[in-house]
This record gives structure tokens, sequence and C-alpha cells, in this order.
């Protein structure tokens, strides 16, 4: 095998495990999208608890990337010990839109919040 083909075998090897390198890494991101919001609800009643020391819920969550726009559905967080009432805070809709680009930015520029309670 000459130097030519050894170069040659050694770039076309490289070059496939750069292009099943890509398409793992879009595959992940792809899989991430599509679990985003059951993510978000794992991750809010997983962190909440460690946060509040109380129980922490979240019926479900609606999140879109590209638009900017985000909800989170029926939040329910926990009395400590020593309260009489089940919940100190409950709420039905917490709604949010930012601008997508200002995310790049040192400021992000929020247009909206709404919460219903």
């Amino acid at each position: 095998m000459s130097t030519n083909d050894k170069k040659k075998s050694k770039l076309s090897l490289i070059l496939k495990i750069s292009v099943v390198i890509i398409i793992l890494i879009i595959g992940i991101v792809v899989v991430m999208f599509m679990n985003l919001n059951s993510i978000i609800k794992k991750t809010v009643e997983s962190i909440g608890p460690d946060i509040t020391k109380t129980d922490v819920k979240l019926d479900r969550s609606i999140i879109s990337v590209f638009s900017g726009k985000g909800e989170l559905h029926g939040i329910l967080i926990g009395n400590p010990e020593g309260y009489n009432s089940s919940h100190a805070i409950k709420i039905e809709k917490i709604a949010i839109e930012l601008e997508p680009a200002s995310l790049k930015s040192d400021k992000i520029h929020i247009k909206t919040i709404v919460i219903d309670s």
C-alpha cells in the first residue's frame, strides 16, 4: 500500500467517524426536543423539593423553543411541616413569551409573563 493510499484510508476513516458523530449529535438533539416537556416536568419535580424542602408538583409544561413561548400548568408547592394547609402555592398556569434571539445577548427580552392562580 502506497503512502497516498494510506493517507486516503486515514482521511476516509476520519470522515466516516465524523459523520457518525454528527448523526449521533443530531439524534440526541432531536430526542431532547421531542421530550423537552417531560424533561422539564421531571426536573421541576426532582430539583424543586431540594430547593424548597417541600413537595413540588407540575402537571405539564408546553415549551416552544423556536417561538420563545412556554407554559407551566398545575404548579403545586407544598407547605413545610408545621403549617395547616396542604400547599403554600398553587398556580394554574404560568405563561412566558420572550424574544428567542435575545437569549444570545447579555439581556433577555421578555415580552409577557402571565400568572393565573
